[in-house]
């Protein structure tokens, strides 16, 4: 907790920052609260590390909207040594439906939130989504896949990640409360798997002997064998809503792509904060623009 003070009434914004290191670095963003007001208690629970990049993170995405690394509205910023940086498209603000969540919905920071409207089925004008083109690097054998998902809405259905080219690549949707996983031609159906408004983590690993597992909150509760998933000239592509997928409303946070398989103790400490020595500052800036 942190109590703010400033010679406004009104504080802009309290990002709070967390990490075994001695010095959390900018992007170790756990939380994000924006219009404080001056000298009131801001209050955070921190139980979830945000991932820290190694040699085999491919992806790394905060969606933390931050500009000093290039975020903006419609630009989304790949932490890893990688650089897949993402397009949200469209780019008009009065079609767009993909945002940066900053009131609760995400678990660190904020997130990246989409807001669809009508019912399913409805064909959109255009197809939205978050680009990072035909990136083959994202998907294949020996990979681990990690997301915090918040599902607003179990009566609607779409696409989460996806690179596919028919029966070659990698999807994995939303369809109602259900979770489904399709790898080439197989496909894995998790019911009742997302409950409104709940956020969990969802951890999908594939190893070298083509074992395909599924984790909710670090717990494995699905394990499907003789798995592949091939590379195709399809884009990879998040929160993908067009007219073949239905409208899908919620919240993403925390993309981690990894080329190795990570362990069951490893995921166990990507989900909730593992005993070590912690530190944590908190930087506040008013409307003037100016760091407190």
């Amino acid at each position: 907790n942190a109590t703010v003070f400033d010679n406004e009434p009104q504080i802009e914004e309290v990002v709070f920052y967390g990490s075994n290191k001695t010095e959390p670095d900018g992007d170790d963003i756990i939380y994000i609260e924006q219009n404080v007001t001056n000298a009131s208690d801001v209050l955070y629970n921190w139980t979830a590390p945000v991932w820290e990049v190694d040699d085999n993170t491919v992806l790394l995405l905060h969606f933390n909207n931050r500009s000093f690394y290039g975020e903006n509205d419609t630009y989304v910023v790949d932490f890893s040594n990688s650089s897949y940086n993402g397009s949200i498209t469209p780019a008009e603000s009065s079609q767009r439906l993909t945002f940066y969540n900053f009131t609760g919905g995400a678990q660190l920071g904020a997130g990246l939130g989409f807001e669809g409207s009508g019912t399913a089925g409805d064909s959109p004008v255009s197809v939205e989504n978050v680009t990072f083109g035909d990136q083959d690097e994202l998907i294949g054998i020996d990979y681990t896949w990690l997301i915090l998902i918040r599902i607003q809405n179990t009566s609607a259905s779409g696409t989460i990640l996806t690179k596919q080219s028919g029966t070659n690549g990698l999807s994995i949707s939303q369809e109602l409360s259900n979770l489904v996983i399709i790898a080439d031609a197989n496909t894995i159906n998790l019911s009742d798997f997302f409950v409104n408004e709940e956020i969990v983590q969802l951890a999908v690993t594939l190893d070298n002997s083509n074992n395909l597992q599924v984790y909710k909150n670090a717990t494995l509760v699905n394990l499907t064998t003789g798995i592949t998933v091939t590379d195709n000239n399809a884009p990879f592509d998040i929160l993908t809503l067009g007219t073949t997928v239905t409208i899908f409303m919620g919240t993403l946070d925390e993309v981690a792509i990894l080329n190795r398989t990570l362990t069951d103790r490893e995921i166990l400490n990507s989900y909730t904060l593992p005993p070590d020595t912690y530190y944590w500052y908190v930087n506040a800036t008013d409307y003037s623009g100016e760091p407190l």
